[in-house]
């Protein structure tokens, strides 16, 4: 006895020789440590330590061979848009989505778990609307429907699009106000305009719709007047320009029409010539539709109005001083006798008065042999003598007359 409890201990009879063989302690395991406690003799067969610190691991040792395997262990979730992993501290195993997101909100963002293909699929921005431009704001994701401008800069168009086609369409504007007084058309750049008609001379007709015909159209005024100092007689005068070679001429005269309120303000003036047999026609723009006093003037006649203002209603008018006394205002006209007025002769100063200086004048020009076309000449014959005194007498203190 070696005080060894793992071993055998023997004597040979035969030789006296003393072993101490060890016990059998080999469990046939590779991944044990066999060992025998020599105070008890108890054999232990402790594992081998297969532990490498990694709990993403499988530890195992071969028990034919002894050799220590460390197998990680299967984290793959079989989903290929996951990046699968094991902490080797805790063994808590991780399955974390691959990033997908390409920084565009205006696309859906996507991953295909059996393929792991990533996708950039853009949202829906059409709002079915032909009419919009549809977009998206890929910062804020925002989607926006513009509509397209139809606008054809005309106002004279009514501009649409139909939501279906996305057809644009220019309609022309109804200018049409139903109403016959007033040319309805369209100004490209400002819009509709319903213009009144302008009066049409001559027609007959209130194309205006103002209730007047032809009104501020010309009018042609036929006159008819003797000039006192110029009447021989049967309605006939001197021709007093150049008897000559105007033998029909008898002189010019300035006719104004004047309003028929005070302060009777000049409208028009015209110059014409008159007649020997006293007729003379004057244009006046624009003073059809309205009354106006007529008002005679003449180189050597007294000034003389109508009695009443005159209606221009028509595009001639006719008027007449020479046929009665009461055509002139405060009947101032000369009664020659024959049925036939004329306008006083002698106011050679244009004053309004038949006075003492028209005789002056007159008296002047017989001093100095005046002959020829004079004012002072109020017989109209060519020369100042005994005749163009006797006339202006019969006429001294005459005065014009008017409202």
């Amino acid at each position: 006895d070696d005080g060894n409890l793992c071993t055998t201990d023997a004597c040979n009879s035969s030789t006296g020789v003393i072993t101490h063989t060890q016990v059998n302690k080999d469990d046939g395991n590779q991944c044990t440590t066999d060992a025998c406690n020599s105070s008890t003799g108890v054999i232990t067969h402790t594992p081998v330590n297969t532990d490498d610190g990694n709990l993403c691991t499988t530890d195992a040792c071969n028990s034919s061979s002894g050799v220590i395997t460390h197998t990680l262990v299967n984290t793959d979730d079989g989903n290929l848009c996951t990046t699968d992993a094991c902490n080797s501290s805790t063994g808590v195993i991780t399955h974390t989505q691959v990033n997908t997101d390409d920084g565009n909100q205006c696309t859906t963002d996507a991953c295909n778990s059996s393929s792991g293909g990533i996708t950039h699929t853009l949202v829906n921005i059409d709002d079915g609307n032909q009419c919009t431009t549809d977009a998206c704001n890929s910062s804020t994701g925002v989607i926006t429907h513009t509509l397209v401008n139809i606008d054809d800069g005309n106002l004279c168009t009514t501009d649409a699009c139909n939501s279906s086609t996305g057809a644009i369409t220019h309609t022309q504007v109804n200018t049409d106000d139903g109403n016959a007084c007033t040319i309805d058309g369209c100004n490209s750049v400002t819009g509709v305009f319903h213009n009144l008609n302008t009066e049409m001379c001559g027609n007959g007709i209130d194309d205006d719709c103002d209730g007047f015909i032809d009104e501020d159209c010309s009018v042609t005024l036929q006159l008819k007047l003797f000039i006192n100092g110029f009447y021989m007689n049967n309605g006939v005068m001197n021709a007093t320009v150049d008897p000559d070679n105007f033998p029909s001429i008898c002189d010019t005269l300035i006719v104004e029409i004047r309003n028929d309120i005070f302060p009777f303000n000049v409208n028009y003036t015209d110059t014409s010539i008159l007649d020997i047999n006293g007729n003379v026609n004057l244009v006046f723009p624009g003073s059809q539709g309205h009354s106006y006093f007529i008002a005679i003037h003449h180189r050597n006649a007294l000034e003389t109005w109508s009695t009443f203002p005159v209606l221009f209603n028509a595009q001639t008018i006719n008027y007449s001083f020479a046929d009665a006394i009461d055509k002139a205002y405060g009947n101032n006209l000369k009664d020659l006798g024959d049925g036939n007025f004329a306008l006083f002769s002698g106011d050679i100063d244009q004053n309004g008065s038949i006075n003492i200086d028209d005789f002056l004048l007159i008296e002047s020009q017989l001093e100095l042999f005046g002959t020829g076309y004079l004012k002072e000449d109020i017989s109209g014959d060519g020369i100042i003598e005994s005749l163009d005194f006797c006339l202006f007498e019969n006429n001294l203190g005459k005065m014009r007359s008017y409202p």
